[in-house]
């Protein structure tokens, strides 16, 4: 069937494990079978583990695009799944450490929200009824519609920033003059990387990209299908233009990828059944412009210009993140040993030389060339694992599953679990953070540099609000 109200993924997946071993042993190279053997084994015990709370915690909760559902799903396909194959093809005794490292999200992340659930419990029955519901106004649509065009003088304002400081916009050398994919590839980093800002300044350039034109956007489109005014849709025009430019000035592609995510999530959200077409669908606009970015960049080199991008798109997606990952392992403790807290600013100041750039030294250890700018970043079980190694992995893994619990209860709390303004922006704006940067960021970065923080005070303070009901109504 093309549409279904909810589907149980959950049941599916644990029904046809044993046909998934199988299929394993009959089909796959028999160097694989150890790997594949333990991860179908960890996601079994991860279904275990969390089957009574599968509606938010497992892959059904792809229904409702809980925080941990879609977390787990970009996991176990782009770090997990990729995994087996890439540890196939090294004979480096570094890969169990990591392989171990990888399955063992399956047992502690669970194990980390249920214990914040003991704390801060979602109502399994509310859940289930938002899919259903329509879009709703709350009296916060008033204080969110005031606040647009404050947020967007501020976007205009850091765009203009940005222009200030920049001397050459990728965007425009590719409209051009297309080709030439090396020039292209010294100006991404001359156009944010290596460019001369204050810390305030990098910042808010970050905010920009991934909170504050994304908020705009997605705030306004709800706005204008609540209440059907022209001004919302004005807004909305606004925002997304102002927001598809600013994140394609430095072919970067994952920024405008992630403001297509973003929308297409709230028309998901949106629906009230599961809808294949439209999956597939927003699949595609997702990679529209990532695609024109490569194509325009590289048609010169290669003349067989569709085979390249299949294969470079499947190599960054697919092989990049656990690549990336399993460099960290290989260099730490191996050639250079542990960092014990050098790498994070947190425990940079105990150590007399002072922080390392581990994204950049892993970057040099990658491509031999100790002069690189290039920034090999990973998943935070990297960072993790180069400062503590197996305590890092195991405390990391913990923490981030007790905070994913805790962030998600406040959106549906403060939302009422009502599609409203609050539950469609924060559970679509934040879709990027938990599938494209989720497996290439470590955790700090998410949540200072990329700006999750904010989004998780803006929802506590939103609470508080709704606690003493200055803004919410009681009505639907």
């Amino acid at each position: 069937m093309e549409k279904i109200k909810r589907l149980d993924i959950d049941i599916i997946i644990l029904m046809s494990l044993p046909f998934v071993l199988g299929a394993l042993i009959l089909f796959i190279p028999e160097r694989l079978w150890e790997f594949a053997f333990m991860l179908v084994l960890a996601i079994a015990a991860y279904e275990i583990i969390i089957f009574n709370k599968r509606t938010i915690y497992g892959f059904s909760g792809l229904n409702y695009l809980t925080y941990p559902s879609v977390l787990l799903l970009a996991y176990t396909v782009l770090i997990a799944a990729p995994s087996i194959y890439f540890c196939s093809l090294k004979d480096h005794p570094a890969i169990y450490d990591y392989f171990y490292s990888v399955i063992s999200f399956y047992l502690l992340f669970p194990l980390g929200m249920l214990l914040a659930e003991k704390f801060w419990k979602i109502d399994m029955y509310k859940l289930k009824s938002v899919r259903e519901s329509d879009l709703q106004k709350s009296k916060l649509d008033t204080f969110i519609s005031e606040a647009l065009p404050i947020i967007l003088i501020i976007g205009i304002a850091i765009f203009a920033l940005y222009l200030i400081r920049v001397k050459t916009i990728p965007l425009i050398e590719l409209i051009s003059s297309p080709g030439a994919a090396r020039k292209f590839a010294l100006l991404r980093e001359e156009a944010f990387k290596l460019l001369k800002i204050s810390t305030a300044e990098r910042y808010l350039i970050l905010w920009q990209r991934a909170i504050i034109m994304p908020f705009g956007i997605l705030a306004s489109l709800h706005l204008f299908l609540t209440h059907r005014k022209r001004k919302y849709l004005v807004y909305f025009i606004l925002f997304f233009g102002l927001g598809m430019v600013f994140n394609s000035l430095t072919l970067e592609k994952s920024p405008t990828a992630a403001i297509f995510l973003g929308i297409m999530a709230f028309f998901y959200l949106r629906k009230k059944s599961f809808n294949l077409k439209f999956v597939i669908l927003s699949v595609v606009l997702v990679f529209v412009l990532p695609i024109a970015f490569i194509y325009f960049q590289y048609y010169l080199d290669h003349p067989d210009i569709v085979s390249y991008i299949i294969t470079a798109l499947s190599y960054r997606v697919l092989v990049v993140p656990t690549e990336v990952l399993y460099l960290h392992f290989e260099l730490f403790p191996g050639h250079e040993g542990f960092l014990f807290g050098q790498s994070s600013q947190l425990f940079s100041w105990l150590h007399p030389e002072g922080g390392m750039n581990l994204p950049n030294r892993v970057a040099q250890y990658w491509f031999k060339n100790p002069g690189t700018s290039v920034y090999a970043n990973a998943i935070f079980l990297s960072n993790f694992w180069a400062d503590f190694g197996y305590i890092g992995i195991f405390l990391s893994i913990f923490l981030v599953g007790f905070i994913i619990h805790w962030f998600y209860h406040k959106v549906l709390v403060a939302s009422r679990y009502r599609k409203n303004v609050i539950l469609m922006v924060l559970s679509t704006i934040t879709m990027p953070f938990f599938t494209i940067q989720f497996i290439s960021a470590n955790i700090t970065t998410l949540f200072f540099s990329n700006g999750l923080l904010l989004l998780a005070l803006f929802v506590v303070l939103v609470d508080r609000f709704m606690n003493k009901r200055l803004y919410f109504t009681g009505s639907k």
